[in-house]
């Protein structure tokens, strides 16, 4: 197991376990919840979700423009929002729901962005290259020119997967910035996710049809080739085991409309067009007849749902401690 889930356990343990005082104990909530979707114009738009409600156009708030997004990824309590319309990064405080720094990047247009330990890595779709921006430094330290169009990235241990044109996986070791190998697949890339474990897990398709493949971490080669899939769209849970009481330990599927989680494939919702879960809170968010449905997987009862004709590019969540 990599050092860092180990170390993520502990700290998890104890967090549980801590009590300031007799009288207190605390506990970490998801506070809101920042998702980023493509409307049908081609715009993309933010949405803030909370206890106070679902709100929509979340980038007016900050003085954003819709124009304005390309990407978005995270650090800490902090969200990193990406321009390539305006070659600029923005820094947002979510607890105060404002822009608290911004950043030119010249002629460089970051259309992707991810977040590492250090860098930010970002991908500039026209010009055809990455770029490493020091967090420390907040500045480019570094850029390489690739020879086809990169796209989504995701980080795990000191690597950064990014993708490369319609069919490759391009590793780069944030530390050295530079590439490790480069992994082909079959068929065109259609998504990059990390699983509990912290496996490097590839989904690509052919028409409708996915298949699943996995780059192993140690050796930087394919570990198990493309493999037909029975859903349209899977999220794995980050979580081994319950340390607060309420995670959800299962990974989440769209299958033919259906929503669904094991055990045995339990079905959570039909009709469903597409879906976002929050396994700390054991949430699932789902797009359903242009209607964004908040559901209680345990119970799978609707607790919210408000209209929604956009589609789900990527979600933050923003975790507070509070009174048990």
């Amino acid at each position: 197991m990599p050092t860092k889930y180990f170390i993520t356990g502990i700290l998890l343990a104890l967090l549980a376990a801590c009590q300031l005082d007799a009288d207190e104990a605390y506990f970490p909530v998801n506070e809101a919840i920042v998702m980023m979707a493509d409307r049908p114009d081609g715009f993309r738009q933010l949405w803030h979700i909370d206890a106070t409600g679902i709100h929509t156009d979340w980038e007016a708030t900050l003085g954003l423009a819709d124009a304005d997004l390309s990407d978005m990824t995270t650090t800490g309590d902090q969200l990193w929002i990406s321009s390539g319309e305006n070659s600029m990064l923005y820094l947002v405080d979510v607890k105060d729901e404002q822009v608290s720094q911004t950043f030119e990047l010249g002629t460089f247009q970051p259309h992707f962005i991810c977040n590492g330990l250090d860098y930010l890595l970002l991908a500039d779709t026209v010009e055809k290259r990455l770029g490493f921006w020091g967090k420390a430094s907040e500045k480019m330290v570094h850029e390489i020119e690739v020879e086809v169009i990169p796209g989504q990235a995701i980080y795990e241990s000191d690597k950064f997967y990014v993708q490369i044109g319609n069919r490759q996986v391009a590793i780069y070791r944030e530390q050295a910035l530079a590439q490790l190998n480069e992994v082909t697949f079959d068929h065109p890339i259609y998504n990059l996710q990390l699983d509990r474990a912290g496996r490097i897990q590839v989904i690509t398709h052919a028409d409708s049809q996915l298949y699943a493949a996995e780059i192993s971490y140690n050796s930087n080669q394919l570990k198990r080739e493309e493999v037909p899939t029975v859903y349209q769209k899977i999220q794995f849970s980050p979580y081994l085991r319950s340390s607060f009481g309420k995670e959800w330990l299962d990974d989440v599927s769209l299958e033919e409309g259906w929503v669904r989680t094991p055990p045995v494939r339990r079905r959570l919702l039909s009709g469903a067009e597409d879906f976002w879960i929050d396994f700390f809170e054991a949430k699932a968010y789902i797009q359903r007849n242009d209607s964004l449905l908040e559901l209680d997987i345990r119970d799978k009862t609707i607790l919210r749902a408000v209209p929604f004709s956009a589609k789900i590019l990527r979600v933050w969540t923003l975790k507070n401690f509070v009174d048990e």
